[in-house]
Formats: C-alpha cells, structure tokens, sequence
C-alpha cells in the first residue's frame, strides 16, 4: 500500500495535478449499483478482493456495517 501511495504522490507532484484519495473497497461495495441503478439500500454484499474477504451491509455511501470477515484471505486469492 505505501509503494502505490509514494508513486502516486510522486506521480501527480511532477504532473502538478491533485491527489485523489479512493477507497477501492467502496468502489467493489457501491460496483452493484452500476448495473443496477434501481438497486435500494440496504443490500447484502459479499466482498471478496485480495486479502478482503468480507460480507458487508451497505446502508448508503460511506455507511457499511461489516458482518463478517474471513481469516484467511484465500477465497480473495482464487
């Protein structure tokens, strides 16, 4: 994670752009909507990117009640 933050400020200072902070979690969390405009919260989420293997209850934007995680971050692997 520090490696992409260290090369993306260094990337954005020499082009003399902004840094955008993105949580890509919320990404794959609010992702269903995409396809699903209608989609009404709250949802059920399975989670599962990397290490991050969660089952979440998204509320809103910003407003996620994680239920459960796994130990093993295999699943996200596969």
């Amino acid at each position: 994670v520090m490696v992409g933050l260290v090369t993306g400020k260094a990337l954005v200072h020499a082009a003399g752009k902004p840094l955008v902070a993105v949580n890509h979690l919320e990404g794959h969390a609010l992702s269903p909507r995409l396809s699903n405009p209608e989609l009404e919260f709250p949802y059920l989420l399975l989670l599962v990117s990397g290490g991050h293997c969660q089952l979440l209850r998204v509320d809103g934007v910003g407003r996620y009640r994680r239920l459960a995680t796994t130990i093993d971050d295999a699943a996200g692997e596969a």
